[in-house]
């Protein structure tokens, strides 16, 4: 017998558990899924959390965008571990290590990597993948085509 739904926000809570699985979202045992201190943003989240040990896609539609999604992606980082060891691979850097300090990332911190295209980077990304020393791996301007093989990680 199924449960008596009593509100809105149940039912809500009931249809966002059921659709997180039908798009095969689960929580990954022993990995941290750490709350976001920003709840407009966990609400959005799957579970309402931010899942670490996964890959997570964003994309920018122009250089502005490139640059803010950065922005994005680096507070995010602080928020759930300002020690990462982070890589962050590109063909070239838009990013001024310096002003990481302003989302609590220290950039001695950061290892980067210009590489001329699509293929070197996919391939750096990969090798960073298995590399249990670095925390997080940011892959920049990654053709989109090409990185249907990080959904195997």
């Amino acid at each position: 017998m199924k449960p008596k739904i009593r509100s809105k926000a149940e039912a809500l809570a009931a249809l966002r558990q059921k659709i997180s699985h039908l798009e095969t979202f689960q929580p990954l045992a022993g990995k941290a899924h750490p709350r976001l201190q920003i709840p407009d943003i966990n609400q959005h989240l799957p579970l309402g959390s931010f899942s670490t040990g996964a890959i997570h896609e964003f994309v920018s539609k122009g250089f502005e965008d490139g640059a803010a999604t950065e922005g994005f992606v680096s507070g995010l980082i602080s928020l759930i571990n300002p020690k990462t060891t982070l890589l962050w691979i590109t063909k070239r850097r838009t990013i001024f290590p310096p002003g990481l300090t302003v989302f609590g990332i220290d950039q001695d911190r950061v290892i980067f990597i210009e590489l001329p295209g699509d293929q070197e980077i996919l391939w750096a990304t990969e090798e960073a993948l298995r590399c249990q020393s670095i925390t997080a791996v940011i892959a920049v301007e990654l053709d989109r085509a090409r990185n249907g093989r990080l959904e195997n990680w």
